[in-house]
């Protein structure tokens, strides 16, 4: 009887977490509305010509293919890096910690009264919410910091 509630429970966390980590990749890469396909620069329009091609052996303007290397996360500094860093670990730890929320839910209702599943139960969804709170607490530190050094007239960092 124990050993078949112990194999419905990791089912159930095995199809939960399938859900999550197959559902991560929509979240991850999705295009935000805001920005388009290009980002914030607009459009790629593949014209690369800067004037005459002055070195090797043709004369006249540079009309070849682009031989520049696109950056594909649109960042142009170290804190906008960090920037788009935070909003990823952002977009995936949510979901993830809305999910380990709901399954030391299914945990205490699954403990049916017994006094050692029910101590389990609570300290996992203890530490759940434990684990919640610093990551909320590292966002609201981060959006302090980069305000602090906004007001302080540093350029280059957040929405300054």
């Amino acid at each position: 009887m124990v050993r078949a509630l112990f194999l419905k429970q990791n089912l159930l966390a095995i199809v939960i977490f399938s859900i999550a980590f197959l559902s991560l990749p929509v979240v991850v890469f999705a295009i935000d509305e805001l920005d388009g396909p290009g980002g914030t620069s607009g459009p790629n329009t593949g014209d690369n010509t800067s004037g005459p091609n002055t070195g090797g052996g043709a004369s006249g303007p540079n009309t070849g293919g682009q031989n520049t290397l696109q950056n594909p996360l649109n960042v142009n500094s170290f804190p906008k890096l960090i920037e788009k860093i935070l909003k990823a670990i952002t977009a995936i730890g949510i979901p993830i910690a809305i999910l380990f929320i709901v399954f030391g839910g299914f945990k205490l209702v699954w403990a049916q009264g017994k006094p050692d599943a029910l101590k389990i139960a609570r300290s996992n969804l203890v530490w759940t919410l434990v684990g919640v709170a610093i990551f909320v607490g590292a966002v609201i530190i981060a959006n302090i910091i980069v305000n602090t050094l906004c007001q302080v007239g540093i350029e280059g960092v957040g929405a300054c």
